[in-house]
């Protein structure tokens, strides 16, 4: 899967990410940032399937990554 990017466009797609997550983080009725942060990803980068799809995949990675961490800390906690 490939997508061009623009250079006129790539400042605001390097924004995107941290503007969203600071708008999930902001969110306080949502616990963890749910749609909020994919919500404003969304609409930051202009709407359509590519912006969807990345997304609810930087929500998946993202998630993994947490659980994997929280697995790595307990072995480490009960291992010590």
């Amino acid at each position: 899967l490939a997508y061009a990017v623009g250079s006129s466009q790539f400042g605001l797609y390097f924004a995107a990410f941290p503007l969203a997550y600071l708008a999930g983080y902001a969110a306080l009725f949502a616990p963890g940032g749910w749609g909020v942060r994919e919500g404003a990803l969304v609409w930051l980068c202009g709407g359509g399937a590519v912006a969807l799809a990345v997304s609810l995949l930087q929500r998946v990675v993202l998630t993994l990554l947490e659980l994997v961490l929280f697995a790595l800390s307990l072995w480490s906690w009960r291992h010590d």
